[in-house]
């Protein structure tokens, strides 16, 4: 409930309304009443964070993981508004992970580098899986940078390139490193 809390708030209002006292009316409560129920002692606005990205991150890989279970494992982009407001949350929740870090908070940042160590180590089993031979690291590499700068671009307000011609160029990519690692090439 607290990430669909964050998420709402995320949607319609911005990272500055992500704060205890806007998640408690979104969720029809006091702010000392979810304060009290979630934490017994201080900490709240470094807990919120943490249980949000958490929540979101598992949000997130079951996303990710669903298109990779397709043959080409080709990575997920937006296809929805819906999905489109979820990859803003998730950029949003890792520019607040990283100001935690900075303010000396480890744990949310440790959340995204998880989910995104698990996004990789998924593409590459799904891509071996799918060329019955391994994968690069190089290749997982690219395939990731690739899908992370199209993503950015698709959440864009005007995005320079669309669903389809995203897809069509990660798919291209997905052909090469199977060109380039098994010699055979699609008929």
């Amino acid at each position: 409930m607290l990430a669909d809390g964050a998420v709402a708030l995320l949607r319609d209002r911005s990272v500055d309304a992500l704060n205890v006292s806007a998640l408690a009316r979104w969720m029809g409560v006091t702010r000392q009443a979810l304060s009290e129920r979630l934490w017994s002692s201080g900490g709240t606005r470094r807990r919120i964070l943490q249980l949000t990205v958490v929540a979101f991150a598992d949000r997130w890989a079951g996303w990710v993981q669903a298109a990779l279970l397709e043959d080409p494992p080709v990575p997920a982009l937006p296809r929805s508004a819906e999905e489109v407001h979820g990859l803003r949350v998730w950029a949003a929740l890792v520019e607040l992970a990283r100001g935690e870090l900075a303010r000396g908070n480890p744990d949310p940042a440790a959340a995204i580098v998880a989910t995104r160590e698990l996004e990789r180590e998924v593409m590459r089993d799904r891509t071996t899986s799918w060329l019955g031979t391994d994968v690069s690291d190089q290749d997982v590499l690219e395939l990731g940078a690739l899908a992370d700068g199209l993503r950015a671009d698709l959440i864009l307000s005007v995005p320079r390139s669309s669903f389809d011609d995203a897809h069509r160029l990660l798919s291209r990519r997905l052909e090469a490193i199977r060109v380039s690692t098994t010699g055979i090439e699609q008929q």
